[in-house]
């Protein structure tokens, strides 16, 4: 296990920085320089740790400074509570530091930083024992030059061979450290893959590379290419499961493939060339901390005749810890981006505006819905204080839901959204808990505007419900005293004879209470539920004419022509009592649009299709094109406030569909408008379903 020596006058640092290394490395404390450099010529030692302050003769630079000249390969950290850059300056200057770390420090980014320590330690190390490897050799050639003169020139030849020797080595090094470096940069996914690509390029020469992942248990891998900014996910081929199949029978030994052993599919499936001649494997099987074990493989190719050798497997085998180690990395950030993004798109997805605040009132997140509301992207909004934000205020606004979690700790809800000015949302904001308490805010908006519209819907029924109940009433109490006028007036005409003139009066107020008696009972029955009567077949002429007794009134400055098409009498198979409502409305329609008096006109035809055409026109003030979209639409009307509800031609296209019609609209501004309804007719074919006829 590495060891770390820390050296620092304070017991309590001392504690945490031993408390927080154990576990990964063997660690050493000291509280002054000198047991330190005891324990340095002691033991071991892998990266010292030094406060930069001690309150003794020399600083921690000082300190550092000795061992880098003693110790060249113990790599030095200094601590300090200062953060003056001359501090940092001194220490790189005067000691060549490795890193340098403010008190408080962060427990991962040290953990990350002594980690790197060790590693840069070993290499040096490595470095410098191969230094004096080189060193001794150097002086045993020189040695052998001295003695042995008549073989100078074959001691040259050695020498010369030895000097290539340690230019590779030095070469190797720095392709080492520059892939290290490289990685030890790269902050995303993609960054990781091309640094590691472009750093065994120059270790192992080729022309093309990609890394393939395949997850145990998975039908399908991953290629990641160098410069591309995407991946290819692509089903398992026969081609590539021999290859898969070769590498695990050679427990995961590299493999390389030249000439036709190199197939074409595979030269274009891992390396997206098909000229590739000689392809190198190299294989290393990773267990993820995950999900299922992964096996990770180098897939490097090159053109021409220039085969890949075992030389060029060594290269990878000798920095294959380090590989190791970029691919463990590659795949614990793949695994982060994967689940931010899952994340990401889970906040997206929710329809309903949600922000994310700090506890001091910034915007930290927003969702889609937050930015269609107020008409700006995440990336302008973020670091705002939410109530500039949303109100354009200086100050946190009254009533503040944010304000009240982060005062009580709790939830809370308020029945409107102060931060969007609207009743019909009910915002909820929860506390985001960490252990030094909250950290930020979440607030939900939940939008219940169709919930609200429904509810208008509803008590808008409800009153044309109660209107219709009320005209039935009406029409029943009229029904009593009129039944008494009818009574009588038939009485007093037995009195008088034929003759008189009387008699005629009163057998025009018998006729009157008749016609009365005969629009109360249309009344009644069209203001009453019609909904769940069975179907049953009736006349089209039965149903105008039935209906047109309710609107004497309102035709009488009208000019209305029924053109029931002749003498042929078609039947429709329905509810009665919905038709007639839909013939009221669009009746009533046509009178308000013709205000002054007009001509309305209803005419029946028979299409000889199955169906029957019913169509109310009228040369009134036509409908603006604008609004021709809307008119079935709930509660749109172009009337003005009190004269309309906006139902009447909604129900009646409800109503006509439901009866396997359909309903048409054309008009023109200041000529008039149509209403074409195509319903079916009925046969004698399907007369078994219907109850009755009418």
């Amino acid at each position: 296990m590495s060891k770390i020596l820390i050296v620092d006058d304070e017991k309590q640092i001392l504690s945490s920085l031993n408390r927080l290394l154990k576990d990964s490395f063997e660690v050493v404390t000291c509280d002054n320089f000198n047991a330190a450099l005891s324990a340095l010529g002691e033991q071991d030692i892998d990266v010292v740790i030094s406060d930069y302050n001690l309150n003794a003769e020399m600083s921690g630079s000082d300190f550092l400074n000795v061992i880098s000249q003693k110790w060249p390969y113990i790599t030095r950290i200094i601590l300090t509570g200062y953060s003056e850059s001359s501090i940092a300056k001194d220490a790189l200057n005067r000691a060549s530091v490795f890193r340098f770390v403010t008190k408080p420090w962060d427990d991962e980014s040290l953990l990350s930083i002594v980690a790197e320590s060790v590693k840069r330690s070993k290499i040096m190390k490595k470095n410098t024992a191969l230094l004096k490897e080189i060193e001794e050799q150097n002086r045993k050639i020189e040695a052998a030059t001295q003695i042995i003169d008549r073989e100078l020139k074959l001691k040259e030849k050695k020498l010369m061979e030895s000097e290539k020797t340690i230019s590779s080595v030095q070469k190797q090094l720095g392709s080492i450290n520059d892939l290290l470096a490289r990685i030890s940069s790269g902050k995303t996914f993609r960054d990781l893959i091309s640094a590691t690509l472009d750093g065994l390029n120059s270790i192992v020469k080729c022309e093309v590379s990609s890394i393939v992942s395949v997850t145990e248990g998975s039908d399908v891998f991953n290629i990641y290419y160098s410069g591309k900014d995407h991946s290819s996910k692509l089903s398992l081929n026969n081609d590539f499961n021999s290859v898969l199949s070769t590498i695990k029978d050679r427990n995961y030994g590299p493999l390389i493939l030249n000439s036709i052993y190199a197939t074409k599919s595979n030269r274009e499936l891992l390396l997206g060339n098909s000229a590739i001649y000689s392809m190198l494997l190299y294989p290393i099987y990773i267990k993820s901390g995950y999900g299922a074990p992964s096996t990770f493989i180098i897939v490097l190719g090159r053109t021409g005749k220039d085969s890949f050798e075992k030389s060029d497997v060594n290269k990878l085998k000798d920095i294959s810890s380090s590989i190791y180690a970029t691919l463990q990395r590659i795949e614990t950030v793949d695994y982060i981006q994967s689940s931010l993004k899952q994340w990401e798109n889970a906040f997206n997805s929710i329809l309903d505006p949600l922000f994310i605040v700090s506890t001091n009132y910034e915007i930290l997140r927003i969702n889609e819905a937050v930015e269609k509301k107020i008409g700006a992207g995440s990336a302008a909004c973020v670091g705002k204080k939410c109530y500039q934000l949303f109100k354009n205020l200086q100050e946190v606004c009254n009533d503040c839901l944010v304000n009240k979690v982060i005062s009580s700790g709790n939830p809370s809800t308020s029945d409107g959204s102060i931060c969007f000015e609207n009743k019909s949302i009910l915002a909820t904001a929860y506390p985001v808990m960490d252990k030094n308490g909250i950290n930020s805010v979440i607030q939900y908006n939940n939008d219940r505007s169709s919930e609200f519209k429904l509810y208008k819907q509803l008590v808008q029924a409800e009153k044309l419900a109660a209107i219709g109940m009320l005209a039935a009433n009406i029409a029943h109490e009229i029904n009593n005293p009129l039944g008494g006028i009818l009574a009588y007036s038939q009485l007093l005409k037995s009195s008088f004879a034929d003759n008189e003139s009387i008699y005629s009066d009163l057998n025009e107020i018998e006729s009157a209470c008749q016609r009365s008696k005969n629009i109360i009972s249309n009344l009644i029955d069209f203001s009453r539920d019609t909904s769940k009567d069975k179907k049953a077949v009736f006349s089209v002429k039965k149903l105008i004419h039935d209906t047109l007794p309710l609107m004497n009134i309102c035709l009488k400055s009208h000019k209305l022509i029924v053109d029931l098409n002749g003498n042929e009498d078609l039947f429709i198979s329905g509810n009665m009592g919905q038709l007639q409502q839909v013939l009221f409305n669009l009746i009533t329609n046509s009178v308000h649009a013709t205000p002054s008096g007009g001509e309305i006109k209803i005419r029946v035809e028979n299409n000889n299709n199955g169906y029957m055409l019913i169509q109310i026109s009228d040369t009134g003030c036509g409908i603006n094109e604008c609004d021709l979209a809307r008119i079935f639409e709930p509660f749109f009307t172009t009337k003005e406030k009190g004269k309309g509800t906006g139902l009447g031609l909604f129900v009646s296209h409800g109503i006509i569909k439901d009866h396997g019609g359909e309903i048409k609209v054309v008009s023109k501004m200041n000529e008039g408008t149509v209403f074409s309804i195509d319903i079916p007719v009925w046969s004698e074919n399907n007369d078994s379903l219907y109850n009755q006829t009418i």
